[in-house]
């Protein structure tokens, strides 16, 4: 007869493959389970008290260092009364002596910037000769480290919405003093008189 030949049963084979595949799954579970099993050395830290706070940052403003008028709260802007521009019956060429007040810091801790933000000039008349556009307006400041101007005799009209910076910003427990003077322009013209005019004055510390 011819060459030999040996015929595997294909279900002999299959056989040999499932068993093979089953062990290399067995194999990977064991070494799964041993590893889970493994303990380790640890070592932590727990840091139970992590906090914060905030600064607070207060001014106050009066007639002088001693008298308190009105303070700011930390919710709002503070309303306060004192008629700084106290220009009454003026006639053109008319200076106002200038109103002092005194501003603090009796925050926490030192301003990093302070500033004066004029409102909106408001008169009873609107028209290019209304008192907003012929009253000029002057602020200083003063410090023991000397006195700078902050307006310098402009209109009414043209500081309104404006932020003039006010320096030196005074430190926690510091402050100066702020002299506010009007005058009614000498060159105003005869329909200006009879009106009147308001505008607000922001004073702004910022931390």
């Amino acid at each position: 007869m011819g060459r030999h030949s040996t015929i595997v049963p294909r279900a002999s084979v299959r056989t040999g493959w499932l068993l093979t595949a089953a062990g290399l799954v067995a194999s990977v579970a064991l070494a799964l389970t041993a590893t889970g099993t493994t303990s380790a050395y640890t070592a932590s830290i727990s840091n139970t008290t992590n906090t914060a706070n905030t600064v607070s940052i207060e001014m106050t403003q009066g007639p002088d260092a001693s008298t308190v008028a009105c303070r700011s709260t930390a919710t709002a802007t503070t309303t306060c009364s004192t008629d700084l521009y106290a220009g009454k019956d003026l006639r053109p060429g008319d200076t106002t002596r200038g109103t002092s007040t005194v501003i603090r810091n009796t925050g926490g801790v030192a301003a990093s910037a302070f500033s004066l933000t004029p409102g909106t000039c408001i008169g009873t008349v609107s028209t290019s000769n209304s008192i907003c556009s012929w009253l000029r307006v002057t602020v200083t400041w003063t410090t023991p480290t000397g006195t700078t101007t902050v307006v310098s005799g402009e209109s009414a009209a043209a500081v309104g919405g404006r932020i003039f910076p006010v320096s030196p910003a005074p430190a926690a427990g510091q402050g100066g003093t702020a002299v506010v003077s009007v005058a009614l322009d000498p060159a105003a013209p005869n329909d200006s008189q009879a009106q009147s005019m308001s505008q607000s004055l922001v004073w702004t510390f910022t931390a």
